[in-house]
């Protein structure tokens, strides 16, 4: 897919500060968050209907939780904080599943696609809005 915006080290600096950008390059940012965001997205129910078919199975593990990582991140570009926080929770449980600590189960897989249904809510705003949305958890 491609994207208009490029991240390089200007937007890097300025995504950490919301106020220095025009409506115009917020907008940008936003187009390219909300793809990203959904490619993800994407990744996560696709590799957790894997993993709930064959919970045995360790290969969608890595993909899930980097996906879990870079929504956790996308999150904070544009301050949605309870995108954040579903995020960090989910990439939390992932990495239980990478280091053996938790296992595989129905109910979790359930609750982590609960998540993604979550996180998608988040974005929808952000779609039609073209600003940053922020939520109480």
């Amino acid at each position: 897919m491609s994207r208009a915006f490029e991240w390089n080290e200007e937007t890097r600096k300025k995504a950490a500060a919301p106020e220095a950008w025009d409506a115009g390059e917020f907008a940008e940012l936003l187009d390219s968050v909300v793809a990203e965001a959904k490619d993800n997205l994407d990744i996560l129910s696709k590799r957790l209907l894997d993993l709930e078919r064959n919970p045995e199975d360790r290969e969608p593990i890595d993909p899930l939780f980097r996906a879990a990582h870079n929504l956790k991140g996308l999150s904070r570009v544009v301050s949605i904080d309870k995108m954040n926080w579903v995020a960090a929770s989910m990439e939390n449980v992932l990495e239980e599943f990478r280091q053996g600590t938790r296992r595989v189960t129905p109910d979790v897989v359930d609750l982590l696609l609960a998540g993604v249904d979550v996180l998608r809510e988040q974005i929808v705003p952000c779609i039609s809005s073209k600003a940053p949305v922020t939520a109480d958890v």
